[in-house]
């Protein structure tokens, strides 16, 4: 995803302004706007900065909207566990709608600032767990157990959650990250518990939710003036720089949305 500003346009309703889209690169680009629904306009009077529309107010953020507030429905009083690498958004957004919020952090500094920063109900550090251990945390962290794993991740971070699924629990999974690296895939043990508690399990992608992108651009925006969601940005300069950064995706050391100023 990128972030843009239109030099030309013969569109009826574009002017110069920034657009955001998928296809944008580090070169001129032409933008059909009207055919490719990721891409958009950006409503500037609703950012802080245009960078905005690939942190806060972009697809993550919205993907994190649209995720537990749509797919898996939650109720007042649900506990949701979220991963780290499910992001900061989709916590909070948790938080917002009164649900009991624990997210599973990579480094013990960032389990401290989902409690002391974002306002958690729990969160403790995962890095070095084994399963038995990692399922020992989520019991504390727990003890009423799991209605909602707002799960990217997989592997044994979803393995450990499900040993604490409650009757009828519900997974929103977007992504596999334990896969990507093209290892031996993770072993999964708890999968009868889906049989068990009788859970549901639902894959989502946010494209298919674009004809309502501005509902949750709009809605993000709203609990950011409120500062009832707060969110960080890491901007690296330039292309030389990009490698680098890159890299803080894997470490656990970038603090916010990872993005390239050119």
């Amino acid at each position: 995803m990128a972030v843009g500003g239109v030099i030309a346009s013969h569109h009826y309703n574009l002017t110069v302004a920034a657009v955001m889209g998928r296809g944008l690169t580090a070169e001129p680009s032409v933008v059909t706007l009207d055919v490719d629904p990721m891409w958009w306009k950006l409503d500037v009077d609703t950012m802080s900065a245009p960078s905005n529309a690939l942190s806060i107010q972009g697809a993550i953020c919205t993907t994190a909207y649209f995720g537990p507030l749509d797919v898996v429905k939650p109720q007042p009083g649900d506990t949701v566990l979220a991963s780290e690498a499910a992001g900061a958004a989709v916590r909070q957004i948790a938080k917002i709608h009164a649900f009991r919020t624990v997210g599973i952090a990579v480094t013990p500094e960032r389990a401290r600032q989902l409690t002391e920063e974002f306002g958690f109900d729990a969160a403790f550090d995962y890095n070095g767990c084994s399963l038995a251990e990692l399922t020992s945390a989520d019991k504390e962290a727990c003890p009423e157990g799991v209605e909602i794993p707002f799960d990217n991740v997989g592997g044994m971070k979803l393995d450990a959650a499900l040993t604490r699924m409650n009757l009828r629990g519900r997974i929103a999974t977007r992504g596999l990250i334990s896969q990507y690296d093209g290892q031996t895939r993770p072993a999964m043990h708890n999968l009868f518990q889906v049989a068990s508690s009788a859970l549901l399990i639902e894959g989502f992608l946010v494209r298919v939710l674009t004809d309502r992108a501005d509902e949750a651009i709009a809605a993000l925006g709203g609990w950011v003036r409120e500062g009832r969601l707060v969110f960080r940005e890491d901007i690296v300069e330039g292309l030389d720089e990009l490698g680098a950064g890159f890299a803080h995706l894997f470490f656990g050391s970038n603090e916010g949305k990872l993005m390239v100023n050119l």
